[in-house]
């Protein structure tokens, strides 16, 4: 009677496991896999997809310049002695029918120390054709625009990645760049 309850019991086990196994194979078949179009260590000029929770490719955004140090800022907004403006001429297009905003506080820098650095607001001078994104930006759908972000950090500080963290995509970090070497 022991003995055929242990069998009963372990077949139970099994046959749950298997269920268990069964329900895990089904829900990664769901979730989007990084091979799936992301881009690991994109450089500076690779474009970038940039996936819903769902797995939909929403927007793309392609660093194409690395501007250091910057110097259009205006004339009260010199950086702190030691150190420097840094800024990144972003290009998102607008894969969907629907508008996206894209705000200065989504992104961040990373320099070689692990260190993360928010936006600086520097204001740029009046004669320079793109200013410092410093307000909400709306992108149509179907649409590309330019963004340039300034961060503020220590001269010749080593740099690592930018990221992007989508504000409808929330808990979603984008690398944009690697940029050792920057």
């Amino acid at each position: 009677m022991r003995r055929l309850f242990a069998v009963l019991f372990a077949a139970l086990l099994l046959m749950g496991g298997s269920a268990s196994l069964v329900g895990a194979a089904a829900q990664d078949d769901a979730t989007p896999a990084p091979s799936d179009g992301a881009t690991v260590d994109p450089a500076v000029g690779d474009t970038v997809p940039v996936v819903d929770t769902r797995g939909n490719e929403f927007v793309t955004a392609t660093v194409t310049e690395v501007i250091r140090p910057w110097e259009d800022f205006g004339e009260f907004e010199e950086p702190e002695r030691g150190t420097e403006y840094v800024a990144f001429l972003i290009e998102f297009e607008n894969l969907t029918d629907d508008g996206i905003i894209v705000t200065p506080y989504e992104f961040r820098l990373q320099d070689s120390a692990g260190f993360l650095f928010d936006p600086a607001f520097a204001q740029g001078a009046e004669d320079i054709d793109l200013a410092p994104l410093s307000e909400d930006m709306v992108i149509d759908g179907g649409e590309t625009a330019e963004a340039l972000i300034v961060f503020n950090i220590f001269e010749e500080q080593g740099l690592a990645h930018l990221f992007w963290v989508p504000e409808n995509e929330t808990g979603r970090l984008v690398t944009l760049a690697q940029l050792e070497g920057e």
